[in-house]
């Protein structure tokens, strides 16, 4: 069982504040390597939820993107809780389908429909969800897990960049 870090240590920066690579959904935001989200193989850009001190975590949360490596350097001596999201699991800012809208904003959804940014939502279209239970050692790991079979295919807030041609 791991200690919990003191709240003065938990209150420090974040990953997604201290870390310096690019804010990028094709980047290590440690190293900087270059990457696909969640690949199969296991091999891809993790992406992470960044709690607050008190371990919470909502849709506001930053999300920090880090390679195999750098997430087993640094998310497990971190003081602060990272929770990994499942891989293709629907999160706005941080999506392929997010790539090349105006509204990115680094790993953050800008866009002014959002709930997070004080607009009336918007709808991700996405595969549904299949519930799994799964036991794991030790068996306080075990539990349901939602398996997600594709990336979203449709966003209602995202638009794309229309060129103007030179007048």
């Amino acid at each position: 069982m791991t200690k919990v870090p003191p709240l003065a240590e938990r209150e420090q920066p974040g990953l997604s504040e201290s870390l310096t690579g690019p804010r990028d959904l094709q980047y290590c935001q440690s190293c900087a390597c270059v990457g696909i989200l969640d690949h199969p193989s296991g091999t891809g850009l993790q992406r992470w939820i960044e709690c607050d001190p008190w371990d919470r975590h909502d849709e506001r949360s930053p999300v920090v993107i880090l390679c195999p490596s750098c997430s087993r350097r640094l998310i497990e001596p971190h003081p602060r809780l990272y929770v990994a999201l499942a891989p293709m699991e629907p999160r706005p800012g941080a999506m392929p389908i997010c790539i090349g809208c105006p509204h990115l904003d680094g790993v953050r959804c800008g866009c002014p429909l959002a709930r997070i940014n004080g607009g009336p939502g918007m709808a991700v279209k996405a595969p549904r969800p299949t519930m799994m239970h799964v036991c794991r050692s030790p068996r306080s790991q075990s539990g349901f897990v939602k398996l997600y079979s594709a990336w979203p295919r449709a966003c209602t807030g995202r638009e794309t960049l229309a060129l103007v041609p030179n007048a």
